[in-house]
């Protein structure tokens, strides 16, 4: 793991900071759709194909906005 690994994962598991960070770099129209009001982490742990437990640094959903 990275030395700063764990400072971004803090930092972005805050969903005030993750959207700011879709809006402000991410330049696509579908950002402007989502609701983030629905924004959820969700559990970041898996088992693969082959039983091997893995984890993801931070996994968020969004619904899009009508």
């Amino acid at each position: 793991m990275n030395i700063h690994d764990s400072g971004y994962k803090k930092l972005f598991s805050n969903r005030t900071i993750f959207r700011q960070l879709l809006e402000t770099f991410v330049n696509q129209e579908w950002v402007h759709s989502l609701d983030f009001d629905t924004c959820e982490s969700l559990d970041k742990s898996f088992i693969s194909e082959h039983y091997k437990e893995t984890e993801s640094d931070l996994i968020y959903k969004v619904q899009f906005s009508e």
